[in-house]
């Protein structure tokens, strides 16, 4: 314990004394840990392995921009945080961006996360939960974000439909094809999601294209 004092007092020293030089890096504490949490889809063991270099570094001097220039490589992540743990080691918490859907653009296929990144697409991590877009991906995000708002039933949904006049139709899992306005969408899924079972049960498009009306086919 005296000698784990003496050492904390020779680097405060080091700060007090007139004579301290910023630019000479100090030789205390160097990370001999490094502890990782990551999402599902990234890999742990990759993040470990790119911070490794950080071994032997002076825990004093780490900043988060130091590790993220690490791992900026990997766009499956939103951000990370760090937490500096004296004498010698560091956490590193991981946060996964979210994905919300799978984007078709252009015949290819790639994912959609909730801060509206476009993501490499791969099947390998796909759940059948994730609904397809079509059209415009950039409008996306805000009317997922309505619909929630809304308590519509997201993981109901099988596929979004954006069309250049700016408007979206949706289609369900259990095949029902919700055709949207371009304005005040938002009282034509509150209509909708107010409809009786059965009418819901009985019939397969809901047209609210046309204000203050429902076609039902």
């Amino acid at each position: 314990m005296i000698n784990k004092n003496l050492k904390y007092l020779i680097i405060i020293s080091f700060f007090l004394l007139p004579t301290y030089n910023p630019k000479v890096e100090i030789e205390f504490f160097p990370i001999k840990k490094i502890e990782v949490s990551t999402g599902k889809n990234i890999s742990k063991k990759e993040i470990t392995k790119e911070l490794s270099i950080l071994y032997e570094t002076n825990l004093m001097a780490l900043n988060i921009e130091k590790v993220n220039s690490l791992i900026n490589d990997y766009e499956f992540i939103e951000n990370a945080s760090l937490k500096k743990v004296y004498p010698d080691k560091i956490v590193i918490k991981i946060k996964e961006r979210e994905i919300i859907a799978i984007v078709n653009k252009n015949k290819d296929k790639f994912f959609l996360s909730r801060d509206n990144k476009l993501l490499k697409f791969n099947k390998d991590i796909v759940n059948n939960k994730l609904p397809n877009v079509f059209g415009d991906y950039k409008k996306f995000v805000e009317f997922y974000e309505d619909l929630g708002l809304l308590n519509f039933n997201l993981n109901n949904i099988k596929a979004y439909y954006y069309f250049e006049v700016g408007r979206w139709d949706i289609l369900t899992k259990n095949k029902k094809l919700i055709k949207l306005p371009k304005l005040d969408y938002k009282n034509s899924i509150t209509n909708y999601l107010n409809l009786d079972n059965n009418l819901i049960k009985n019939h397969s498009v809901f047209d609210y294209r046309i204000k203050d009306q429902l076609i039902l086919k």
